[in-house]
């Protein structure tokens, strides 16, 4: 998948060429918007990485944490 250049001022942020896997888009996200304070490359994020017993790898800002995860089923008979 190609991606379009994204910049932040003059700062070239995502080079148009870039490709992701899924852990990693989350973790430049998260760094471009200031959740993430760490140096690590986003390779090196894994799904993981984003649960709730996962956060202690990410570094997290002060004010950002991640709460624990709703299991979410669908019962295919109710939707007839």
């Amino acid at each position: 998948m190609k991606q379009t250049t994204m910049k932040a001022g003059d700062e070239k942020v995502i080079n148009e060429d870039r490709t992701f896997f899924c852990s990693e888009l989350v973790a430049k996200g998260f760094k471009l918007l200031g959740f993430i304070n760490d140096d690590t490359s986003c390779t090196q994020f894994y799904p993981h990485h984003f649960s709730s017993k996962g956060d202690s790898f990410l570094k997290l800002a002060s004010d950002t944490l991640i709460g624990p995860e709703l299991q979410i089923i669908i019962d295919n008979d109710e939707k007839k």
